[in-house]
């Protein structure tokens, strides 16, 4: 599956009059009829105004098979996703454009919450559940900023991120399902994963850098007691760069 090329011009791309911003990477949607209106939906978080600096173009069309291809950038992403997983594909399509769009960056595997002006950085690995501790916060009061990804500041005092729908397994289901798609008909569903825009449920904050003031590891295990440990600043480090997205793209020598 080839990635998308967020530097690549839109001269020679068919206008898209909804655009979206991930990140850095800004875009044109091109998906018609009901397959519009339901991304359109699910990604209303990310919608901007269509500007000089919405250079990519993202186009989903419904194929001969029934399913859907998807372009980004002039480039095919997958040529035969089918329905119920392209929510799914749309999202880890925008991941992938926004770590490409920031070479230069370093990125972690975390989301994030604010509360007035601080911000709290909630890590974990896959699985751990952090974003279901992000639902729920943000449920509770909490800005949501994003539940995967973080940019870090070239200095080290900051990160962004972008708010993506948030992805819920099915092991949180039954703790969210008021927040059920197929009941409430915002975001999308497959028999493993849920996506749902936060703005439905609460408040999304600003998608510009944020100072955090704390770092929260998250590591859910069935039946045990809630309980908190002190993690050194260099143990949180160590362990937010272990998990980084850039070792995939760069190696762990880069």
């Amino acid at each position: 599956m080839a990635g998308p090329d967020p530097t690549h011009g839109s001269a020679s791309m068919p206008p898209a009059d909804w655009a979206l911003r991930a990140g850095p990477y800004r875009a044109g949607l091109e998906a018609t009829g009901p397959i519009g209106e339901r991304l359109r939906s699910l990604l209303i978080d990310l919608h901007t105004e269509a500007d000089t600096g919405t250079v990519g173009h993202l186009a989903v069309t419904a194929n001969r098979s029934g399913n859907y291809t998807m372009s980004s950038d002039g480039r095919l992403w997958d040529d035969d996703v089918a329905d119920a997983d392209l929510a799914d594909e749309m999202v880890h399509l925008l991941l992938r454009a926004a770590l490409d769009a920031e070479p230069d960056l370093v990125h972690i595997h975390a989301g994030a919450v604010g509360l007035g002006a601080r911000t709290a950085i909630i890590a974990g690995w896959p699985g751990s559940g952090k974003s279901s501790a992000i639902t729920a916060m943000v449920g509770s009061g909490f800005d949501y900023v994003t539940d995967e990804r973080l940019a870090v500041s070239s200095d080290g005092r900051s990160v962004a991120g972008f708010p993506k729908p948030i992805s819920l397994i099915g092991a949180s289901f039954d703790a969210f399902a008021h927040l059920n798609p197929a009941h409430t008909g915002i975001g999308e569903h497959n028999d493993t994963a849920w996506q749902i825009p936060a703005s439905s449920f609460g408040s999304v904050a600003p998608p510009t850098p944020r100072s955090p003031s704390v770092v929260v590891f998250i590591a859910y295990r069935p039946e045990a007691a809630l309980q908190a440990s002190p993690l050194t600043p260099a143990d949180a480090a160590a362990r937010l760069l272990g998990d980084s997205p850039d070792i995939a793209a760069r190696g762990r020598a880069g």
